[in-house]
C-alpha cells in the first residue's frame, strides 16, 4: 500500500510564482513502507480526528534570539528561584521529616549576560556575540534536571515498590536499562531517587515543567559564535498544538525499540518527524546550547505526535558541528525519523507559511 498526504494550499501563494498556475497549488509527498511510518500515520490520522485543526510554521533550525533585555532576565531568574523554593517545600515521603532538595540551590540561579567582544567569520567581518559560559551551563543543568525528573517515573522503572506516590530523581533514570530489558527494582532504595506525596503530584510536575520552560524562555538571550555560524535553514513544520501543558493521553505515540532501526543516519529523505518534540535535546540544540552530545536526553527521540517537517537535514553536515560531534566519540548520529519523499511542489517549500495550508488530504494507493 502506498499513501501520499497532499497539503492543498491558498492560490495566493502561487500569486507569486510566475511559472506556475493557480490551479496547482499544492504539495504532495509519499510515505515511506516501514512499520514505523506506519506508526506514525496511524497517530497522524488520531491527531486530525483529536484535535480537528492543524498550524503550519516556518521551523527555525535557531531559535530566533532576543535582544538583550537584563530587566526581562532578571524577572526570569526571580521564577526560577520562586520555583525551586516551592520544590524544596515538598516532603519527601521516602525520608521521614525531610523535604524533597533540588540539586541547585535558589542563590546559585544567576543568569549573567555579558558582553564577550568581537569575534571574526570566515572572511573576515566581525560581528558581536554575547554568552556567558557559566550561565549557559547552569540553564544546560536546569534542563537537564527536568528531563531526568521526567524519565525517572516509577510506573515504568519500579513497578514492585509498595511506598504511595511517585519515586523521581532530579540526577539519575533507568532509561538505559528499561531499553536493554533490565529492570533493578532494588534501587527503590537509592539516596538520589525521592517519593513525591500522592497529593503532591501535579503541583511537583507542574513545577518542573515550568523549570523547563523558563529555562526555554532565558536561552533566548545567548548567542555564540555557534549559533552565528550554523546554516541559517527554515523548514515547513505542521502541526496540531499541544492541548495541554502537561500531554494528555493520545497526544503522542511510543516508538518500540524493534522499531529503531528505521531511525536514519543518512540524509536521504525530506520529510521527517519534527526534532523538537522531544523530552531533551537534538543533537543541534545540544551543540548551539555548547551542551553536551552524551548524556541520554540527546537524541532524535523516540515519541511521535503525527506532526511532520518538510525539508532535508543536510545541515547535519556542517563541519563544526560534525567535528563537536566525533569529539565526543559520535561517529553516525541519528539524524531523525524519515517520513518520505516530497514527489509535487517542493520548489513552494519557500513560499508556505502559517496562512497557506488550507487542507490536507491522504490519498491510499492499493
Amino acid at each position: 500500500m502506498a499513501i501520499e498526504i497532499e497539503l492543498v494550499l491558498n492560490p495566493k501563494v502561487m500569486s507569486r510564482l510566475n511559472d506556475h498556475t493557480l490551479g496547482d497549488s499544492s504539495i504532495k509527498f509519499r510515505l515511506l513502507d516501514n512499520p514505523l511510518v506506519h506508526r506514525w500515520f496511524k497517530q497522524f490520522e488520531h491527531r486530525l480526528k483529536l484535535n480537528g485543526s492543524w498550524f503550519t510554521e516556518l521551523y527555525l533550525l535557531k531559535q530566533q534570539k532576543s535582544v538583550c533585555n537584563k530587566n526581562v532576565l532578571k524577572e526570569l531568574e526571580d521564577k526560577i528561584k520562586k520555583i525551586i523554593h516551592g520544590i524544596n517545600n515538598i516532603h519527601n515521603e521516602k525520608k521521614e521529616n525531610k523535604n524533597i532538595k533540588f540539586p541547585i540551590d535558589e542563590d546559585d540561579i544567576i543568569l549573567n549576560l555579558e558582553d564577550t567582544g568581537k569575534i571574526e567569520d570566515s572572511v573576515g567581518s566581525s560581528y558581536s556575540k554575547t554568552l556567558c559560559l557559566d550561565t549557559r551551563d547552569l540553564l544546560n543543568r536546569l534542563h537537564r534536571h527536568f528531563t531526568y525528573f521526567g524519565e525517572s517515573n516509577a510506573g515504568r522503572y519500579f513497578k514492585n515498590h509498595k511506598v504511595a506516590g511517585e519515586f523521581r530523581s532530579w540526577t539519575k533514570t533507568k532509561w538505559e536499562e528499561e531499553r536493554s530489558g533490565y529492570c533493578d527494582n532494588s534501587a527503590d532504595e537509592d539516596d538520589e531517587f525521592f517519593v513525591v506525596p500522592t497529593n503532591e503530584l501535579e503541583t511537583m510536575r507542574s513545577l518542573a515543567n515550568q523549570i523547563n520552560q523558563l529555562v526555554h524562555n532565558a536561552e533566548l538571550y545567548f548567542t555564540s559564535e555557534r549559533w552565528y555560524d550554523f546554516p541559517d535553514i527554515e523548514q515547513v513544520y505542521v502541526n496540531f498544538g499541544i492541548c495541554n501543558e502537561v500531554p494528555i493521553p493520545g497526544e503522542f505515540t511510543q516508538i518500540p525499540p524493534y522499531e529503531e532501526c528505521f531511525i536514519a543516519n543518512k540524509n536521504e529523505h525530506d520529510v521527517w518527524a519534527p526534532t523538537g518534540e522531544i523530552l531533551g535535546k537534538f543533537y543541534q540544540i545540544a551543540y548551539l546550547d555548547h551542551d553536551t552530545p552524551v548524556p541520554f536526553d540527546i537524541w532524535a527521540g523516540r515519541t511521535l505526535s503525527g506532526a511532520f517537517v518538510l525539508g532535508d537535514r543536510d545541515w547535519m553536515e556542517h563541519p563544526p558541528f560534525k567535528k563537536w560531534l566525533l569529539e565526543h566519540g559520535i561517529e553516525s548520529p541519528e539524524y531523525g525519523i524519515p517520513l518520505g519523499d516530497i514527489t509535487k511542489g517542493k520548489e513552494l517549500l519557500e513560499h508556505v507559511n502559517w496562512q497557506h495550508v488550507k487542507n490536507i488530504r491522504i490519498h491510499n494507493e492499493y
